[in-house]
């Protein structure tokens, strides 16, 4: 396939969050369909490689926090962006790294977008919910030219795909002229990596806590672990239910935010049923999901939440708020259930259901990937993405 394709994100390529994922999955897949693809993205704290694609890293001695703001890093790739455009048939840009260049007429070659969220709406949940120095400085310092640089870029772009309808439709109310370049990509499971596994690995630091979970009933959450997740809300929730379940909450989590949830577990008496386990290695994620019984995802807010995708793609039955795109996956009592945002009683309800009825999960867990397979894998997304190239 002649086909040239330079993505540009401003994360670095080995990063473990959504938008970098989402870029390395969709550039594998692009590739392995005979599309010449390359990823313009800062320096990490180390080489990540992807071969076949070309990988262009824009280095700086400034700190990393200070990539996260699009107008610097636009900056700093104001250089490489102007002599690999050339090199390249179109540009595909994820979140908004390129305003200096938008803004000064620079990127001649067509422009295809993925926004992957709003951050003005996230931003926002993050300081009512965690209240950190940190999402106070990003909502009144960074958010700002966040939404102007996405703004930017949607004006500036020939083609638009949005990882949700619900985004789609913010995107729509706030211009509905912009309603003719958007269209809906979702994001995208590896189901050759994410698939239910029956066994566990027999060796490493979490094989006893896998046995465990294979052989006593488990709840689990995965993912970023931060207060606007609902964590609080499911340890409420698991209280009110039978103790010989256990809790496992698997990610990256803040020491002080784990210190909190330690205590709120204590003070509900159910310490001795919750693990903890911190951020796992990515080739133990498939094997956690496939151990639970049930996958809760409680969020106040969401995009459209890859975790999600990845726990159905392993056949795990999910409970989890109606809010964002998560409808969109989820279709209620077929391939999960979906709960008010803050619902105590309903996710206490819906846990016991699911449960105490084996045959449930089995239903469930045989439509959630089946779900996946019909609809998110990156063999389907990623030649949705080679249709939306080539218009």
């Amino acid at each position: 396939m002649d086909l040239k394709v330079l993505q540009v994100i401003q994360f670095p390529l080995g990063y473990k969050g959504g938008p970098a994922i989402y870029v390395r999955e969709l550039s594998k897949y692009l590739a392995k369909a005979g599309v010449e693809v390359g990823i313009l993205h800062p320096e990490g704290r180390r080489a990540y490689s992807l071969d076949p694609v070309e990988s262009f890293v824009v280095r700086s001695s400034l700190p990393k926090l200070l990539l996260k703001d699009p107008w610097v890093f636009s900056a700093l790739a104001h250089k490489y962006i102007s002599s690999l455009q050339g090199k390249f048939d179109l540009v595909h840009i994820h979140l908004a790294p390129v305003i200096l260049q938008l803004a000064a007429g620079m990127l001649v070659r067509p422009i295809v977008s993925t926004i992957h969220g709003w951050p003005i709406y996230e931003d926002y949940y993050s300081v009512t919910h965690e209240g950190s120095v940190y999402s106070l400085f990003k909502l009144v310092a960074v958010t700002p030219r966040e939404t102007l640089s996405l703004l930017k870029l949607i004006e500036g772009s020939k083609l638009v795909a949005t990882v949700s309808k619900h985004l789609r439709n913010i995107l729509e109310m706030y211009n509905p002229l912009w309603a003719d370049k958007l269209d809906v990509l979702y994001n995208g499971v590896d189901t050759n990596f994410f698939y239910p596994r029956r066994s566990c690995p027999s060796s490493g630091n979490q094989s006893r806590l896998l046995e465990k979970m294979s052989s006593k009933p488990t709840i689990l959450y995965l993912g970023r672990v931060i207060p606007r997740k609902g964590i609080g809300l499911l340890l409420k929730a698991a209280s009110k239910i039978d103790k010989m379940a256990q809790v496992v909450i698997a990610g990256r989590i803040d020491p002080s935010y784990e210190r909190r949830l330690r205590k709120l577990a204590s003070s509900l008496g159910i310490e001795d049923i919750v693990a903890i386990t911190g951020e796992l290695p990515r080739r133990l994620l498939p094997y956690f999901y496939s151990m639970a019984d049930v996958y809760v995802l409680p969020s106040l807010f969401e995009g459209l939440p890859t975790t999600l995708l990845e726990a159905m793609a392993c056949g795990t039955p999910v409970i989890a708020t109606r809010v964002g795109g998560i409808p969109e996956v989820v279709d209620h009592g077929r391939n999960g259930f979906l709960i008010g945002r803050g619902s105590l009683n309903e996710l206490r309800d819906t846990l016991r259901c699911l449960l105490d009825d084996e045959s449930l999960r089995k239903r469930m867990s045989i439509e959630a990937e089946r779900t996946v397979k019909e609809r998110f894998s990156w063999d389907i997304i990623s030649k949705r993405y080679i249709e939306l190239y080539t218009l």
